[in-house]
């Protein structure tokens, strides 16, 4: 299975930015936060010339991680599975 394959089994979304005036792009999960090697919750996001290239960043931070949603209330959290595939799409 590759990772957009198991985000849109939970019905997860990736948002992607450009930023104005560079040739450079955003991307993460809105409302995600990644549980680092420390335990602690921080946001992430990946950054690339494409929207691909940030988007496969950014799953190359997540890979094996605990991600959470509602951080704040009710909190959902989901472990992304190490054995995805790491590429959304081909680059």
């Amino acid at each position: 299975m590759i990772m957009g394959d198991w985000l849109d089994a939970l019905n997860i979304d990736i948002i992607v930015y450009r930023y104005n005036n560079q040739n450079r792009w955003s991307a993460s999960i809105k409302g995600c936060m990644v549980k680092d090697e420390y335990g602690t919750w921080v946001g992430l996001h990946g950054s690339g010339r494409t929207p691909d290239a940030a988007i496969n960043n950014y799953i190359k931070q997540i890979i094996g991680k605990t991600i959470c949603f509602e951080i704040c209330s009710s909190a959902v959290e989901y472990k992304v599975p190490a054995e995805l595939s790491n590429i959304y799409k081909a680059e």
